[in-house]
């Protein structure tokens, strides 16, 4: 039930990516885009409003999310603060070290504040885990926190560390290598008194949930590392 669930070629980066949010090296420019985010039901998104972009090289997995938004909505300042409660992006990936089904959550604001958690089961995290390397970098197109204005969205570029995803240091993926994990996004509108949860939520999937609920790690898709260099024309299979 639910639909196909998603899956993307993911190759390797062309040269150094610097988290600033703006997408100009040559790397984003090759990159294939994920196709438009559905709603978590699996139907499109009539308003095209998010995409997602990945590569790769020994240390990261690097995910591009382009968002469209007329009404950025973002106060949290601190790490791990409730960043789901207002407009966000999300992570969540497979502990390839795991066999019981462990997995990831990142979140990111439009201001590239951070949130991780370490999850052995849907919604039971173990708050003592804090990535090490995890970062990220963000550029808004409009004004911050204010619905008067129109704006035009933000772009959040983020760094997921190998060393988390396989509990190693120095671990990364194998050409050809699978992986399970899924992109999300919350889109919220401005509420009247600033800090508390957005109002209007809009959940978006890159792999369709088929319920509100992005715990779903069944319905990850599923990310194949490719070793070749970003932008490579791999000849039609015979």
């Amino acid at each position: 039930m639910g639909g196909a669930l998603a899956e993307y070629k993911c190759y390797r980066a062309t040269g150094p990516i610097k988290l600033d949010g703006k997408l100009d090296e040559p790397s984003w420019r090759l990159a294939d885009e994920t196709g438009c985010f559905v709603l978590y039901s699996g139907e499109a998104d009539e308003q095209k409003s998010t995409n997602a972009r990945m590569v790769w090289d020994d240390r990261f997995l690097y995910v591009a999310f382009e968002c469209k938004d007329t009404d950025i909505y973002a106060t949290c300042t601190e790490r791990n603060d409730p960043l789901y409660s207002q407009d966000v992006v999300e992570l969540f990936v497979e502990n390839k070290a795991s066999t019981e089904g462990h997995y990831f959550e990142y979140e990111f604001s439009p201001t590239a504040v951070l949130f991780d958690l370490y999850l052995t089961a849907p919604f039971k995290g173990d708050k003592t885990f804090s990535s090490k390397n995890l970062a990220a970098g963000a550029q808004i197109v409009g004004t911050l926190n204010d619905p008067s204005d129109k704006d035009t969205g933000y772009t959040v570029e983020v760094a997921i560390p190998f060393e988390d995803i396989y509990q190693k240091a120095g671990a990364r993926p194998g050409n050809g290598e699978p992986m399970r994990l899924n992109l999300y996004r919350i889109d919220y509108s401005t509420p009247k008194e600033l800090g508390k949860p957005g109002d209007n939520a809009r959940f978006l999937t890159w792999s369709p949930t088929t319920k509100i609920n992005f715990h779903m790690p069944q319905r990850f898709g599923t990310v194949t590392f490719i070793e070749k260099p970003v932008g490579t024309v791999e000849a039609p299979a015979r």
